[in-house]
């Protein structure tokens, strides 16, 4: 699996290089991932910023694509602010969509394993 990231590009052989890869983070203690497989599709990315996460999953070209939700809030805060591609590109995103880093990391490992969305994690259509 490849996996792109504000530091550039890794090639994760197994779990625990995944693993690895997702814990880094910027000064700002976030970060912007895009799994990928060999194949164009399907793909899955993770924003993370502090201890929140924001997951999208893309089966093929005609899925507009799907997003974990939470149904407890993580906070009493309407948004959480993520780093976009840079970590000087911001973007709120509504706590609707936002998952503890460790539900991310459980989509992850279900990517890597299966190439498919965890049903660990509750989805919605985008």
């Amino acid at each position: 699996m490849i996996v792109y990231e504000f530091n550039g590009t890794f090639e994760c052989k197994n779990l625990s290089d995944l693993l690895i890869v997702l814990k880094h983070r910027s000064s700002s203690n976030s970060n912007d991932f895009e799994l990928r497989t060999e194949c164009e599709y399907p793909y899955l990315t993770i924003l993370i910023k502090d201890d929140y996460a924001c997951v999208h999953f893309f089966s093929d070209e005609n899925d507009s694509g799907h997003c974990a939700c939470s149904s407890e809030k993580c906070t009493t805060e309407n948004y959480v602010v993520f780093n976009i591609g840079s970590e000087k590109d911001l973007s709120e995103i509504s706590m609707d969509i936002v998952i503890s880093v460790e539900q991310a990391y459980e989509a992850a490992k279900c990517f890597f394993e299966k190439h498919e969305m965890s049903e660990k994690i509750k989805w919605t259509s985008l």
